[in-house]
Order: C-alpha cells, then sequence, then structure tokens
C-alpha cells in the first residue's frame, strides 16, 4: 500500500509538471531549489524565464527541506532494522569520515578551486546527496560484499577512473592532488580495510569514508601554497566555547541526569555548538573579525539580531538538548538513527563554517 502511494504521487508530480512547467518548474523548482544551487557557485543572483533566484534558503524551501529529512530519517530507520544494522558508537565513528567529506569539500568549493559544472555538486544540497550515494555504496558492499579482493578491485576502478579525469578533464580543477597520491590514498584505505578483524558495514563505511575523504583534506592542508590566506584565529573562540559546553553537560549530567553523559550526545551538543557559535561570531561579529558573512537560513537570521545574537546558538543549544531529551524513549534504532542525522546536521555545517572562517574566504 505504502509503494502504492508513492508511485502515485511520483506520477502525479511527473504529470502536473508536464500540464504547469511555468508553475511547477519555473516558480517552484527554480526559484527555490535549483536556482539557490546555481546563484549560490555562481556568487550572483540568476535568471531563469523571469523567475530570479538568489543563494540561500527560504521559508518554503526549509520546510521542504525539512519533510526530506523526516522521509530520510523513517527510510534509513526502516532500511536500519531490516538489515540488523546498529547505529551505535561504533556506528557513529565509522561514519565520521562521511561528516568530514561534506564540511571540507563545500571549504574546497569556497575557496573556488572547481569550476562550474563541478562546483554546483558541492554545494548543498547536492553535496549531501552526492555524499548519500558515496556512503550508501559503502554501506551496502559492508552489507552484502565484504571480501578484501573485491575492496581492492573497487579501489583500483576508483584509481582508474580519477586518473582519467585528472589528465582529461582537469581544466574542472583549479588545483587537485595527483594521481599518485590518489594510488597512495587508496592503498591506505585498503590497508585500513584489513586491519579490520571484523569485515562488516563499520569497517566498509570507515576505510571507503578514508578514501573519500582523504583527498579533500590534502588539498585544504595545501592551500596556503595555493590562494591567499587570510587567517583568523580569533574563530577558535567558537571551538573552545563548544569543547567547555559539551564536558561541562557532560560532568553534569553524571550527577543530575545520566541522559547527556554519553559519548554519542555529547558529540551532538558540541556539533550544534560549533555551528551556533561560528555562526554568531561571524554574523554578529562581536569580536570585531576581519571578514563577515550573512546567514542564508531565514530563522537563524531572525534570532541573530536580538541581544547581540547571542539568542541564537543559546537557543540551538538548549533545542538539541530538548530533542535529545524528547526520543530518550523512542526504540534505540530509531533514537540512534535521529542522533546520527543530528550530528551530520551540526558537524558538518559547523566545521565547514570555521574552517571557512579560519582560513578567510
Amino acid at each position: 500500500m505504502k509503494k502504492i502511494v508513492v508511485i502515485a504521487a511520483i506520477i502525479a508530480f511527473l504529470v502536473a509538471l508536464l500540464l504547469f512547467p511555468h508553475q511547477l518548474y519555473d516558480e517552484f523548482l527554480w526559484k527555490y531549489f535549483i536556482g539557490p544551487v546555481l546563484a549560490d557557485a555562481l556568487g550572483h543572483p540568476v535568471e531563469y524565464h523571469g523567475v530570479v533566484a538568489r543563494e540561500g534558503y527560504t521559508i518554503i524551501s526549509e520546510i521542504f527541506y525539512a519533510i526530506g529529512l523526516l522521509a530520510a530519517i523513517y527510510a534509513l530507520y526502516i532500511f536500519f532494522e531490516k538489515m540488523g544494522i546498529k547505529p551505535d558508537k561504533k556506528f557513529f565513528i565509522s561514519t565520521l569520515p562521511f561528516i568530514l567529506l561534506g564540511s571540507f569539500g563545500r571549504v574546497l568549493e569556497d575557496s573556488n578551486l572547481f569550476k562550474p559544472p563541478l562546483s554546483y555538486f558541492f554545494i548543498s544540497p547536492l553535496i549531501y546527496l552526492q555524499i548519500s550515494i558515496y556512503f550508501s555504496l559503502a554501506l551496502v558492499f559492508g552489507i552484502f560484499i565484504k571480501k578484501e579482493k573485491y575492496f581492492a578491485a573497487i579501489i583500483a576502478i576508483l584509481s582508474s577512473l580519477y586518473t582519467i579525469f585528472y589528465f582529461f578533464f582537469g581544466d574542472f580543477f583549479k588545483y587537485a592532488i595527483h594521481p599518485l597520491v590518489f594510488i597512495l590514498v587508496s592503498l591506505f584505505s585498503l590497508y585500513i580495510y584489513v586491519l579490520f578483524d571484523k569485515k562488516d558495514y563499520n569497517a566498509s563505511l570507515f576505510s571507503f569514508g578514508i578514501l573519500f575523504f582523504l583527498p579533500s583534506f590534502l588539498v585544504f592542508l595545501s592551500l596556503p601554497f595555493k590562494i591567499e590566506i587570510n587567517f583568523q584565529p580569533v574563530i577558535c573562540i567558537a571551538l573552545l566555547a563548544s569543547f567547555i559546553i559539551a564536558i561541562a553537560i557532560f560532568a553534569i549530567s553524571k550527577y543530575m541526569s545520566r541522559l547527556f553523559h554519553e559519548f554519542i550526545n555529547s558529540s551532538i551538543i558540541f556539533s550544534h555548538s560549533l555551528d551556533g557559535f561560528t555562526t554568531w561570531m561571524v554574523v554578529a561579529n562581536p569580536f570585531d573579525l576581519k571578514i563577515s558573512y550573512g546567514e542564508k537560513h531565514p530563522l537563524p537570521a531572525i534570532l541573530l539580531k536580538y541581544g547581540n545574537g547571542i539568542a541564537y546558538p543559546v537557543l540551538k543549544i538548549l533545542i538539541i538538548l530538548l530533542i535529545i531529551y524528547a526520543i530518550n524513549d523512542l526504540k534505540a534504532t530509531l533514537k540512534n538513527t535521529i542522533k546520527w542525522l543530528l550530528l551530520f546536521l551540526g558537524l558538518a555545517p559547523g566545521l565547514r563554517d570555521f574552517l571557512r572562517v579560519l582560513i578567510g574566504v
């Protein structure tokens, strides 16, 4: 029954798209979803059939992204339950390279290292879709395939594809690591996979995650030699404040309520604290940073206008605490699936903003 409803909804949408292309595509899909991605990549508003789109988010796009997030939570929960996947502490650590990939990939795009159309794939929501594909393939490998010889075959294919792309389509990059470096990274990821005693989805996720993440990390480390860097070390105040808050809540909860005395909960609190405090320091600019940004999300933009903007990180932390408390009695798989997505939604943009401000791009 559920499949029929989904298929019917897709068919209805496609029929409506054919019958009302201007209203549905131009005034809706283009204006709120496609156009903002192009505007972000190009750095200026874009126009299509008289409809102007600007980078950033609107109330309408935020609502639909929220609906998509709820659908993703439900789909992941069903999949995890069916496949016997436990989103526990080990799972959180194993998936960390994919989260870091999102952060470092966005910073590289912010540094203008990619040219259109490649740059479009490193802007949200497309970068999240890209990472979701990598993640899904690694997860499938860890569930159904597992064998080391197939892992070796896959990284050999990926290394070959990267080499071809590097030499024939290198114009899409302003700078990229040499294929020999990518091969070394591939061999390192294979070595990590071999080290795992149990070849399961955690081994696959962490090893493939390293394979995808390390190239972005190496390019990031080389940025000071490739572009003009305007270091803003004062942003480390946001990092320090986030650590202090996470550690303080962790310590206090040991004596008051053990709910927050867990690694997973502490990592979520730290992630969203980093996101909140970094945004506050850049937008409200209380420490006179030599660089400034605007806020693309409607609600945070409103909160940052009050109390010198400090209301935003404080409220963000309180909301995260309330969510963790509210889902505490849910089934373990569902609860931790939600927590995993919360970690991703906090750490990926939080670390991206922190790194971007740190190097001043």
